[in-house]
């Protein structure tokens, strides 16, 4: 039999961060795209149960045009059914007295469903003392929060050696956004998901669902199926070798090449850069965002000068960079904006 198991889609997210009011829809409608595609694989690969592992919806004030989309997504897709676990952001969010047939809610009280020799159970918490799970089964438990290394009363906390002992086979973990998968022992594994489509650059790499293959009360199978429909893309790009603002575009576009140009960039500049390049990371950024669908690009590039060459320098510019140098409440990256746009300044060089 085949599980699929998704956590954080968090249906109704604004989406606003960098984007504009026109994207942040568009990317508000993706998320909804992002969970109804993996729906529509698993009615492709003959797939009945979908785990859910908290978080499916983003807030516990989302509109009733969001709650109604969501059950209307379960009604739809009658044939599958879902196991929703209640997680931090979307507890009793749907608290309904007409439930879908097909829809299992766990949320602080611990449940259990049971297919054949699978068993699926859930609790919205780190209370072990109420999981019976029967040790002739594959069992599945659905939980929310953060694997710790130490044991901890914190209630997001899950301290996997406190559940050894309780015949898991399989945790299905939700709350951290990045997919994971942690070897617990010989007959168990903890796996987080993570998310269906990345929301932010925090949130960049791949995004998608794991599908388990159980067969005779063993995992035989796992595998990730990375399927966003935007990709969040963070990338260095080198520009020690740029001679304008021109060069440096073009070694961005150079990097770029190889990904789509729907998806969403952060491009961090790095390298060192001489005093003559002229750097306009606006111009830039306008350039790209004409192309791609949505890019900004974050400036950790140094300018290229021997400050040891000012040591003894008794003029104006001298003094100028032995104070910025002595300056200990700035960043780096604040320290080589003031050095570039001051020695310029007193260079008489167009800034």
């Amino acid at each position: 039999m085949k599980i699929i198991h998704c956590a954080d889609i968090h249906l109704g997210s604004k989406m606003e961060t960098n984007l504009s009011k026109e994207k942040a829809k568009i990317r508000k409608e993706e998320i909804f795209d992002a969970f109804n595609k993996m729906i529509e694989y698993a009615s492709s690969n003959n797939i009945k149960h979908i785990i859910i592992s908290g978080d499916l919806i983003d807030s516990k004030n989302v509109s009733s045009t969001v709650k109604n989309k969501v059950l209307k997504i379960f009604n739809k897709h009658s044939d599958i059914n879902f196991y929703y676990l209640e997680g931090n952001h979307d507890a009793h969010v749907l608290d309904l007295t007409d439930i879908p047939s097909n829809l299992f809610v766990f949320n602080s009280e611990f449940k259990k469903y049971v297919i054949d020799d699978i068993c699926i159970g859930g609790i919205c918490s780190n209370n072990t003392k109420d999981i019976n799970f029967d040790n002739d089964k594959y069992n599945i438990l659905l939980l929310h929060g953060n694997v710790v290394k130490y044991n901890s009363n914190e209630k997001d906390d899950i301290y996997l050696p406190n559940y050894n002992g309780l015949n898991i086979n399989y945790f299905a973990l939700g709350h951290i956004h990045k997919n994971e998968v942690i070897n617990v022992s010989k007959e168990s594994v903890a796996v987080y998901s993570g998310c269906l489509e990345g929301r932010g650059f925090d949130e960049a790499g791949s995004k998608g669902f794991y599908v388990l293959d159980i067969n005779d009360k063993k995992l035989v199978n796992l595998e990730f199926v990375n399927s966003p429909i935007r990709s969040i893309n963070i990338v260095n790009v080198d520009i020690s070798s740029a001679v304008d603002s021109d060069d440096i575009l073009k070694n961005i576009k150079n990097k770029l090449n190889s990904y789509s140009k729907n998806d969403l960039f952060k491009v961090i500049l790095t390298g060192e850069y001489e005093l003559e390049v002229q750097k306009n990371t606006q111009r830039i950024t306008e350039k790209l965002n004409e192309e791609y669908y949505f890019v900004k690009i974050e400036d950790q590039s140094k300018l290229k000068i021997n400050y040891k060459d000012y040591e003894n320098d008794i003029s104006l510019l001298g003094e100028f960079v032995r104070t910025v140098l002595d300056k200990q409440d700035l960043s780096e990256g604040e320290r080589n904006k003031i050095l570039e746009y001051g020695i310029k300044a007193l260079k008489n060089e167009d800034l």
